[in-house]
């Protein structure tokens, strides 16, 4: 908060730059906000439940800076069949493998 003199008081301060003010937040509760193109956005694919702490991301996560995650072990009920790309340090994809279920069940996991 910053404060100039007011001249036709002669006397006093006037409050200026007081804060970015009120904002519509962007998409439902418990979706994430973000920047979409200058307004508050959210996304039902981008969500946070902060009674368990757990973030549901419902597309790709892209670690292009060829970083790394960590997870623990998780049980997973596949719905369709998935294609993963292994990239190298450098972030260039060195392999991908088509895994393929079947009824549930991981069925064939084939090098493309």
């Amino acid at each position: 908060m910053a404060y100039k003199f007011n001249p036709l008081l002669g006397v006093g301060l006037d409050e200026v730059g007081a804060g970015g003010g009120a904002a519509t937040p962007g998409g439902a509760d418990t979706q994430v906000q973000f920047n979409d193109g200058g307004a508050l956005g959210g996304d039902a694919g981008l969500v946070y439940d902060k009674t368990t702490d757990k973030l549901t991301v419902g597309g790709d996560i892209d670690l292009d800076d060829g970083g790394t995650f960590s997870t623990t072990l998780q049980t997973v009920t596949p719905t369709a069949n998935r294609t993963v790309s292994i990239p190298d340090a450098a972030g260039t994809t060195v392999a991908t493998l088509t895994l393929t279920y079947s009824s549930g069940n991981l069925s064939s996991v084939a090098k493309v």
